[in-house]
């Protein structure tokens, strides 16, 4: 099949024909020492939080 220069604009976007696959793009993520900070501390909340929560659970568990 033959197409014409005319016909790929119609067909296409751009006139060019579309690739077969997924092109992959790795980008490298840099964060500054205050964002790392930032989620180290809500990391390390969270954390004591969770074993806050736990100890009142096993501290409680028998009281109704």
């Amino acid at each position: 099949m033959t197409l014409f220069d005319s016909q790929l604009n119609k067909l296409w976007k751009d006139g060019k024909v579309p690739v077969d696959e997924t092109t992959k793009e790795r980008k490298v993520s840099t964060y500054s020492i205050l964002q790392l900070s930032v989620i180290g501390v809500f990391a390390v909340f969270g954390l004591l939080y969770s074993i806050l929560l736990l100890h009142f659970n096993i501290s409680k568990r028998n009281h109704k």
